[in-house]
């Protein structure tokens, strides 16, 4: 398993240079949600490439794609379920709602917006195409992310993840 931080480092300004204020940033204080299983959040950010890798012959770490899957089916449900308890009851304005807060933009967005791009496991040559990391990426990591999250702490946990990240999308 692998620990998912990083640390920060500032300088003070107008200070020595001996006074640095250290952070240490995890993924999951960027999700704002933290694993009971944290194989399970190791899975949602391991890319097939990165799981068949070369590298990885002895031991293939699994990879997200069964949790994007799942992870588009749980985001459609909770906006869904939350749609109809904000009060819409009308299928073309819930319909209306989901394409916009469903959108492929709108979860890379998000996945950038929460700053976890850098503990992404991607395959070297994948990361060195591009000095931004490609849209489907962001997409399938966002989805798998929300399936984690369903995974380990339930519909709640993800409710309220989906809730708070994707709020300006409820009416």
């Amino acid at each position: 398993m692998l620990v998912y931080q990083q640390q920060i480092i500032y300088q003070i300004e107008g200070t020595s240079a001996d006074l640095r204020k250290v952070i240490t940033i995890t993924v999951e204080d960027l999700l704002g949600y933290h694993f009971y299983e944290k194989n399970i959040l190791d899975r949602a950010l391991t890319r097939g490439s990165y799981a068949s890798s070369p590298v990885h012959e002895k031991s293939r770490p699994k990879d997200q794609d069964l949790y994007v899957f799942l992870g588009n089916s749980v985001l459609k449900t909770v906006l869904t379920d939350l749609l109809i308890r904000s009060g819409l009851d009308d299928t073309d304005d819930v319909k209306r709602y989901l394409e916009e807060a469903c959108r492929d933009e709108t979860v890379a967005a998000l996945v950038q917006d929460l700053s976890i791009e850098r503990f992404i496991r991607v395959d070297p040559e994948e990361s060195r195409q591009s000095s931004n990391m490609p849209d489907n990426i962001l997409i399938e990591t966002g989805k798998a992310i929300i399936g984690a999250i369903f995974l380990d702490g339930g519909y709640e946990a993800a409710e309220q993840r989906i809730k708070r990240w994707m709020g300006d999308y409820l009416p």
